[in-house]
């Protein structure tokens, strides 16, 4: 289906959806529980392949900061 001035119109529009925010009172919760779980889940993490470890970390992460 080829472009006509409006469809392309339409087409190049950005986007108004924003990006996924997480709340602070889920980041505040989130880091409370880890850090009153801290010596738990410093073994788990290093129970991990080095691999699964850094995507966990990463994805963690993205929580906290």
């Amino acid at each position: 289906m080829p472009f006509t001035s409006e469809t392309a119109r339409a087409a190049g529009k950005k986007s108004k959806r924003g990006k996924v925010k997480i709340s602070v009172s889920t980041r505040r919760f989130l880091y409370e529980m880890l850090n009153d779980n801290k010596e738990k889940f410093r073994y788990m993490l290093d129970e991990l392949e080095p691999r699964d470890f850094i995507n966990t970390w990463l994805k963690l992460l993205t929580y906290i900061i």
